[in-house]
């Protein structure tokens, strides 16, 4: 099967991501000693929210009054909006197809509101914990996917906490002091409910290989228009924002994505495995090719 003049398997593979067991050096694959599998797509964790009684809307430990977000009507004080869900909402088999959609919609708004949350509560952890620069570690490439190694603990501190992996706790901890940094609309259209977190993610990964004053200004360039682009949309529009304030930003990212090249492989069900190769596009298509 063809689509625009590439295979489906050529499609596919162009856009697999690895969780590598090992690293592609001078075409010789070289094992990584880590144990498990990397997540690839960090998932929403879900935290224990206790409801105040007075107020069922607002979620105690994290200061996120679920209100805030959810602008389908106004809400006295102690009133459950009757999109939003809540104890004294009807029960979901009970609304039309119309209020269905917007308690959906509320929910990901109050969601996106509690991400806020956590990225500020994550970014002044990391100003509590002074990094330390790890000897061991190589210089940190976010675009292959690999932030600075910290010798603070702080990573191992959030493991233990939320049952997080090393990957995903170095990588929140990263985009969290990334925001605070240069990314303020960003922060105040995820905690406003505008944009997911998927999103503000997509900003993060874009801004990377720039300086925080050009960062800032394609924050500001998208601000406007995130929450209304899908995330492939959105991925556009940050390229071109990029390439208006550094025109060399484009190059650098290709040069340190090909030093992230690599190869791995990982157990699937029923004794089977997984190969997957990440690398430049014309030597992945050239190996498919044969």
């Amino acid at each position: 099967m063809t689509v625009g003049g590439e295979s489906l398997g050529e499609r596919v593979l162009s856009r697999w991501v690895t969780a590598a067991s090992g690293h592609w050096r001078d075409d010789v694959l070289v094992p990584r000693r880590r144990p498990g599998l990397v997540d690839l797509d960090p998932v929403v964790e879900v935290v224990d929210a206790e409801l105040v009684e007075d107020d069922p809307l607002l979620v105690e430990d994290c200061g996120v009054p679920l209100t805030d977000v959810v602008d389908a009507e106004v809400v006295e004080p102690g009133e459950a909006p009757s999109d939003a869900g809540g104890p004294d909402a009807p029960a979901v088999a009970d609304v039309g197809d119309r209020a269905l959609l917007e308690r959906i919609a509320a929910t990901e708004r109050a969601i996106a509101a509690l991400h806020a949350a956590q990225v500020e509560a994550l970014a002044e952890f990391s100003r509590r914990r002074t990094p330390v620069p790890d000897p061991l570690a190589g210089d940190a490439d976010p675009v292959a996917g690999r932030p600075a190694r910290r010798g603070d603990f702080a990573v191992e501190e959030l493991m233990a906490a939320l049952r997080w992996t090393a990957w995903t706790a170095s990588h929140r901890l990263a985009e969290a002091e990334r925001i605070a940094a240069c990314l303020p609309a960003t922060w105040a259209a995820l905690a406003a409910g505008r944009i997911d977190h998927a999103r503000a993610r997509r900003i993060v990964t874009a801004v990377e290989v720039l300086e925080e004053d050009a960062a800032a200004a394609v924050d500001a360039a998208v601000a406007d228009v995130a929450g209304q682009l899908t995330t492939g949309q959105l991925a556009e529009r940050l390229a071109v924002e990029v390439a208006a304030v550094d025109a060399a930003a484009a190059a650098r990212r290709a040069a340190r994505a090909r030093r992230g090249r690599r190869v791995g492989a990982r157990p699937l069900a029923d004794g089977m495995a997984e190969l997957v190769a990440t690398g430049p596009a014309e030597d992945v298509l050239a190996v498919i090719r044969g």
